[in-house]
């Protein structure tokens, strides 16, 4: 066993190009002594849940099965945010909650000690550990401690969990407490996480680049600030290793939205809506024995002009194969579609709006939501070395399997990030395949077309963007 740590740091909706020497001086520095990853990529739906378990696997959707904020299973709607509803999944006939072990029970089996501080929901924390292995603790609503005997020392200790602010201030101090104060400095396990809930508790009311969001990335800033100092008081910043990474971006509202509430509620009229079920806001699943419908559902989204990139199980329809984003789990939709998006600046002068969405948030397939961060720092990693070869959330789980010197699953879709190591390939040698992948449809008023930009390396592959067009014609 190698007697390095391994501390990963996730930072819920972090833009990359939010990182200045401004609004996060300390990741910031940590970036310019490591390594930073200038096309670092989340999954499909650029969603906090789908995202943790890909983390946490090493696996697209389609392995790992969670394919969305929300799971349809059965005929039941399971709340994803929740770890109690996935802890009742896990034990049911339509579990397991993941179909591919997750980097802490893999650890843990191999005689690795873990441990998690979290201020993300409970149930994206829940993800991360389903099996509750070493020691973790989630301050969301509802929270947890395990092992639960350990419950009343904490909360005697630390307190009570926190109520949620904006700017979430004190959860994350809180979270960033336990970890410095008990995990690092008394538990001093192999492997540590926290998940910090902004910059994206905030984001979603206020929006990038708003005063607001840059108070929450200055108060998340600070907590990795301690962490460091921690390292340092500890003796253990020389040999630990960071990786600090966001689970997806984020885009900007459309100012000019004509949708007050949900797109897909306000696309659909009443007679055609009755054929599906919609679930996580995007994703459709067709009733059974309505399946000759899925022609007519498709139409009314690529006709719309807010609706951009469209998958499915229906490539005669003109949509994107599900494929291409790993949607081909027993779980996925037939479904699922994306707003249109556009580079232009929101009144902060944050680049990307998200056409038809009322508010801010990700989940989309526009550069702003799949472009996520990631910093790595530490005596494994090379010393002021920008990475522009694409990696993503799904190498984490594979790479730090390879700091501890494990092997390497062959079921894993994501790959060792050997290019940042010390001791790994030039970041020149891995060079991407660049893909495009265009569905087209011809109606008689109107065209719709989308385009997917993939890069792939060996048999990994990153989804970069995906947009889609619907153009009406002069008649």
């Amino acid at each position: 066993m190698q007697k390095n740590k391994v501390i990963i740091i996730v930072i819920d909706a972090l833009r990359p190009d939010s990182i200045t020497k401004g609004s996060m001086p300390t990741l910031w520095t940590l970036a310019e002594r490591g390594v930073r990853f200038s096309n670092h990529y989340t999954c499909s739906p650029s969603k906090t849940r789908v995202a943790s378990a890909t983390i946490a696997t090493g696996c697209y959707p389609s392995k790992h099965g969670l394919v969305n904020n929300q799971l349809y299973c059965n005929g039941a709607f399971i709340n994803v945010s929740n770890y109690q509803e996935l802890m009742q999944l896990d034990s049911s006939p339509a579990g397991p909650l993941l179909s591919i072990p997750t980097l802490t029970e893999r650890l843990d089996q191999a005689g690795f000690r873990v441990a998690l501080s979290t201020a993300s929901s409970s149930g994206t924390s829940f993800i991360q550990n389903p099996s509750r292995r070493g020691f973790s603790v989630n301050n969301g609503s509802p929270s947890f401690v395990f092992p639960e005997a350990r419950k009343d020392a904490i909360l005697a200790r630390f307190g009570s969990a926190p109520k949620v602010q904006f700017p979430d201030v004190e959860r994350n101090k809180y979270a960033a407490r336990i970890l410095t104060e008990h995990i690092i400095a008394e538990l001093q396990p192999d492997l540590a996480m926290i998940w910090f809930s902004d910059p994206d508790k905030t984001q979603h009311p206020y929006g990038p680049g708003a005063p607001e969001t840059l108070q929450a990335l200055g108060v998340v800033d600070q907590c990795i600030a301690d962490i460091v100092e921690t390292l340092q008081e500890q003796d253990l910043l020389d040999r630990t290793d960071l990786l600090i990474l966001s689970d997806h971006g984020c885009i900007s509202a459309d100012p000019n939205s004509r949708f007050s509430t949900s797109m897909a509620k306000e696309i659909f009229p009443e007679d055609l809506a009755s054929k599906f079920v919609l679930v996580g806001g995007n994703s459709i699943y067709i009733k059974p024995g309505e399946e000759h419908a899925a022609p007519e559902i498709i139409y009314a989204l690529q006709q719309d002009q807010d609706i951009g990139a469209i998958f499915s199980s229906f490539p005669n329809c003109g949509t994107l194969p599900l494929a291409l984003i790993g949607q081909e789990h027993e779980r996925s939709p037939d479904i699922l579609f994306y707003p249109h998006w556009t580079t232009e600046l929101s009144e902060y002068g944050v680049p990307g709006i998200a056409k038809g969405t009322p508010g801010h948030g990700h989940g989309g397939t526009s550069r702003y939501e799949m472009n996520a961060t990631l910093v790595a720092y530490g005596p494994s990693f090379k010393d002021s070395t920008t990475i522009n070869t694409p990696s993503g959330n799904i190498d984490i789980a594979p790479t730090v399997l390879h700091l501890f010197g494990q092997p390497i699953d062959p079921i894993l879709d994501g790959r060792v990030l050997t290019e940042a190591m010390k001791d790994g390939a030039s970041p020149g040698e891995i060079v991407p395949k660049e893909l495009s992948f265009t569905s087209r449809a011809e109606y008689p008023d109107f065209t719709y077309e989308a385009t997917a930009r993939i890069a792939r390396i060996d048999n990994t592959y990153y989804l970069r963007q995906a947009n889609g067009t619907s153009t009406k014609k002069e008649i």
